[in-house]
């Protein structure tokens, strides 16, 4: 299985994509920024748990990466 991740700038596109899934029978979640964003953190945590450390940059990389 993979993911896919599609940014939508507006109500038409989503219910759109939501149509075409729905029609097509693939399994989908729409996630608000906010989810995202602790998706993107609960990342961070997993990796510090593994490693004891994480740095501050690859923190800011992350961050700037999906804020955009």
């Amino acid at each position: 299985m993979k993911t896919a991740i599609v940014k939508i700038q507006n109500h038409v596109e989503a219910s759109f994509l939501k149509a075409s899934f729905k029609k097509t029978k693939i399994k989908a979640r729409f996630l608000t920024p906010e989810e995202m964003e602790d998706s993107v953190f609960a990342r961070l945590i997993d990796e510090g748990m593994k490693t004891k450390t994480v740095s501050k940059e690859s923190v800011m990389q992350l961050l700037r990466k999906n804020a955009g």
